[in-house]
């Protein structure tokens, strides 16, 4: 059975405004072939360069289907197939994977040749690979649509759940030439953007494009910057640019708010109050010094909100979010709180950057007054963007643009030509919330989970946040059974696939509990962590991988409430809850006190851990009876009887509930009977061992577990934090 849902009043706010189109957010069980674009048939292998323009011409030809392409941006081969596999699984195969070398995409040829693969052989001096990965995939989008194509560019940690092309082709979205997710600051989060039917001299284009340009300026402007007052840097990160250059189309002027923000709240206070004046927006007085998510949100508010009052001039079909109040929505009344509400003109007109300054932001436009631009640098807005004239790598770039396709739009500093840009408009949204969700208001309420919500309520996810850092996003995929194994064997057949994984033990030895003790109904979290580390301190000793056991997420201590409606009401900071088979309280829950890289990753005296999702499929992997040993109480007493005079390792305060089949246990001699053992992959304990030392067995244990220990009890990979 499905789990209920909570109802909100009837005067519930609206999600969609267009009564005549209806939306429906069931999946969509024919993938790609209402939208029209199935295409894992219509696509030709292709890796290479495409910094070239023939390089990039001939990827777009072999990988674009009806001017379509989508772009995965990774560093990694699995996070990478991955993502791919969300795509694959929906028909859709007009897609590339850009990463950062020739080696991988080589590679990739041959395990995956059905998966393009291109890399960029541009230089952006000054940025490690991460942030030239960015710039390469921003530079691929921007002239990608400057070349007549439309490009969805996300990142790896991505849900597919429906046919994006189902809502992106169809109005309202089809309306917008570019869509942006909303980050939780209110600005834009670049991991996943759509631009379509864009102009290659339009402002969509110029927002993509001027972000690489400004970045190539930067570095050869060090001298300009250093001098500035207070000193500016040549590096900024992509998103924050992104937000730079979108403001500086809605402005008119180019506009650097993010990337040269000052660091003190007071000065940034001022800041913003200056760029208001050129926004067209007030900041409220009354604000809080330093309140930067509410200044950050009030701006990109006001700055929609500005724009949107002159659509009226061009239609009431612009911004509207179609359809009609649908029963599913009631439910997700508090999943979107903390999101704006969708509003009947969602959307922002855009010009070029170079508008007129005798009409801003457009002709039609006369409501959003003029900001100074061509050669006028305020000191107030920070002064001098950049020297002039262009030179090496920004020179070369805008020759590359220009052997793309030789329209252009014009310089910021050319008044001649600015009566030629003044007239092209296009429109920007944010991309809706049925459309998007991120973890910490989608999938860690409950709401990616198909056992507790048969039709997904939204087209995509990104993850951005999750428990246990960023190394655990595929986590979610593992516990929404939306991770393909088969691809991650193939991407890591050298190092394994297991977070504790090495290259010379790709497939470790595991120490778990049985079945039994880890659906021990725990009293509180103590109890919990002793079982954890006696667990921990027993397979460093015996040189076994640890399979880490879940918890019912039911219990009282780990979810304050029942998980019996929607959405769960559970700490998506703190655990990652799967299953669900029948309902919220059949949920098992991952604790985020386990899953950081340094606690799983395997190193030197440490053998690492797996995560109870990993651990199902390590088993799957050793189905053999043969292959399995149960220690129980009977056999572990025997295998390391408690040596007289022994004193418990002190691992926690004391218990205050009691758990069942506690054994006091000699550490050494039951390490020893383990360690012996180099017939069986797993080792089941059933029961829970309450760990002593000896002088004897302290000289008999390995000179690293004491102090590994430690340093893993001060990383806090094994404390816990009740709820209540």
């Amino acid at each position: 059975m499905g789990i209920e849902t909570q109802e909100t009043p009837a005067e519930t706010w609206s999600i969609f405004t267009d009564g005549d189109v209806e939306i429906s957010t069931k999946q969509d069980p024919s993938g790609c072939r209402a939208s029209g674009y199935c295409s894992m048939r219509h696509v030709s292998p292709f890796l290479g360069d495409v910094y070239p323009t023939a390089g990039i011409k001939a990827c777009l030809e072999s990988r674009g289907y009806r001017k379509e392409i989508i772009v995965i941006s990774e560093t990694r081969i699995n996070p990478a197939y991955q993502a791919y596999d969300e795509f694959r699984r929906l028909g859709l195969g007009h897609v590339v994977w850009m990463t950062n070398s020739q080696d991988k995409c080589e590679r990739s040829s041959w395990l995956l040749p059905d998966l393009g693969c291109i890399w960029s052989s541009q230089v952006f001096d000054g940025a490690d690979v991460q942030g030239k990965m960015h710039m390469d995939r921003v530079a691929f989008t921007g002239r990608a649509l400057r070349l007549g194509f439309n490009v969805l560019q996300v990142e790896a940690d991505i849900i597919v759940f429906q046919d994006p092309y189902r809502f992106l082709k169809s109005p309202p979205l089809s309306d917008h030439n570019l869509l942006i997710m909303r980050d939780g600051n209110g600005f834009l989060n670049s991991g996943v953007i759509y631009c379509q039917n864009a102009r290659p001299d339009g402002p969509t284009a110029y927002v993509l494009n001027e972000i690489v340009d400004r970045t190539l300026r930067w570095q050869e402007s060090k001298a300009l910057l250093e001098s500035k007052d207070p000193p500016r840097s040549a590096i900024c990160a992509e998103q924050s640019q992104f937000t730079d250059t979108l403001l500086s189309v809605v402005a008119g002027r180019p506009l650097f708010s993010q990337c040269w923000g000052p660091e003190s709240y007071e000065l940034r206070d001022k800041w913003w109050a200056d760029h208001a004046k050129v926004l067209n927006i007030t900041i409220d007085g009354n604000m809080p010094i330093g309140d930067s998510q509410r200044l950050l949100e009030s701006v990109m508010e006001q700055v929609l909100g500005t724009a949107r009052r002159s659509l009226s001039a061009h239609g009431s079909a612009h911004g509207r979010l179609p359809g009609r109040q649908l029963s599913l929505w009631r439910a997700w009344a508090r999943l979107t709180q903390t999101f704006p509400r969708p509003r009947r003109r969602a959307c922002a007109h855009l010009t070029q950057a170079c508008a007129l300054p005798s009409q801003g932001v457009g002709a039609s436009d006369a409501d959003v007054p003029a900001a100074p631009s061509q050669g006028v640098w305020p000191e107030e807005l920070g002064g001098r963007g950049y020297v002039n004239p262009r030179d090496g790598a920004a020179a070369e770039y805008i020759a590359h643009m220009l052997e793309d396709t030789n329209v252009l739009w014009p310089d910021v500093e050319d008044a001649d030509k600015d009566a030629d840009s003044a007239t092209i408009t296009e429109t920007f949204a944010f991309l809706p919330a049925f459309f998007i969700h991120t973890w910490s208001v989608g999938g860690g309420m409950g709401w990616w989970n198909k056992e507790l919500v048969p039709h997904f309520p939204q087209v995509m996810a990104h993850f951005v946040q999750v428990p246990g850092g960023a190394s655990n996003k595929p986590v979610v995929k593992m516990s929404l059974a939306r991770y393909d194994w088969n691809l991650a064997h193939l991407a890591k057949a050298q190092e394994g696939v297991f977070f504790s994984s090495t290259r010379t033990s790709p497939t470790p030895d595991v120490l778990a509990y049985s079945p039994e003790i880890e659906d021990t109904p725990w009293p509180n979290a103590a109890a919990y962590q002793d079982a954890i580390q006696a667990l921990v301190l027993l397979g460093m000793a015996s040189n076994r991988t640890v399979a880490f056991p879940s918890l019912p997420c039911n219990l009282t201590w780990v979810a304050a409430h029942p998980l019996d409606s929607m959405p769960l009401n559970l700490d998506h900071v703190r655990y990652i809850s799967y299953g669900g088979t029948g309902g919220g309280n059949n949920l098992r829950c991952m604790s985020s006190a386990y899953m950081m890289h340094d606690c799983l990753q395997a190193r030197e005296a440490w053998p690492g851990g797996l995560l109870p999702v990993e651990f199902a499929h390590f088993l799957t992997l050793c189905p053999d009876e043969d292959m399995h040993v149960t220690y129980d109480r009977t056999a572990m007493s025997q295998a390391a009887p408690r040596a007289r005079g022994g004193t418990p390792l002190d691992l926690r305060s004391k218990r205050t509930g009691a758990v069942a089949d506690v054994l006091d246990i000699d550490l050494a001699a039951l390490a020893r009977s383990i360690r012996q053992d180099t017939t069986h992959r797993v080792v089941w304990l059933d029961a829970i061992p309450r760990l002593h030392f000896t002088r004897t067995s302290r000289a008999e244990l390995p000179a690293h577990v004491n102090p590994l220990f430690a340093d893993l009890k001060a990383k806090r990979c094994y404390t816990f934090y009740p709820t209540a």
